[in-house]
């Protein structure tokens, strides 16, 4: 009888806690929910309130970290955001997310050097990464790097010969060398895919 009753003392216990964990899983989904419906609607002060509690009770958690560090960047305030990204990239080192996050945020601050490290270290983990690519070129065209763009765009179109953002950077690279010919032939080939390609209408204009 007492050996009854332990067990079902003890199968109490267990049940309070499964109840309470279910719980607090029920308020972080929320809290996400409501963040993400925030975000959708160009709410990000909202969004960021949204998953405060989550980082408050989960401060070490891989996932808020990087939550954040998106929407501070969204909201354009990027010292926070890079503090938050930093935090997730101590958390998992090996994150392509992070490092793209980052290069992306030091993209936004004009910080050339510090965003083309960031896409080396992607990139040495994942050589073809898109993000990693696209973001380097752009650091690239921070620093007028102008050859160096021309050979990210050329490695990438020997995998996507047909994608139209790095064919569009192809011809960016050839124009900013002065190679207009190069440039006018892939630009007019980025009109045959995409016949409403703005960047590339553009650049014919001129």
């Amino acid at each position: 009888m007492k050996r009854l009753a332990l067990f079902i003392a003890l199968l109490l216990i267990v049940t309070a806690g499964a109840v309470v964990a279910r719980a607090a899983e029920d308020k972080v989904s929320i809290s996400y929910q409501d963040s993400y419906k925030y975000e959708k609607a160009g709410n990000y002060l909202d969004a960021i309130r949204s998953v405060v509690p989550v980082y408050k009770a989960y401060p070490e958690t891989y996932t808020i970290n990087l939550r954040l560090g998106w929407l501070f960047y969204l909201l354009g305030k990027y010292n926070d955001s890079v503090a938050y990204y930093k935090q997730a990239e101590k958390l998992a080192p090996s994150s392509l997310e992070v490092k793209n996050g980052l290069a992306m945020v030091y993209l936004a601050k004009e910080k050339w050097e510090q965003a083309e490290e960031k896409c080396t270290q992607a990139l040495t983990i994942d050589y073809y990464n898109y993000y990693g690519n696209m973001y380097l070129i752009s650091t690239y065209k921070g620093q007028q790097k102008y050859q160096e763009c021309l050979a990210v765009a050329q490695k990438m179109l020997y995998i996507l010969p047909t994608n139209t953002t790095f064919l569009n950077e192809l011809a960016i690279a050839y124009y900013n060398l002065d190679q207009t010919e190069d440039a006018f032939r892939v630009f007019n080939s980025v009109l045959i895919l995409d016949p409403e390609n703005v960047k590339a209408k553009g650049y014919l204009a001129k």
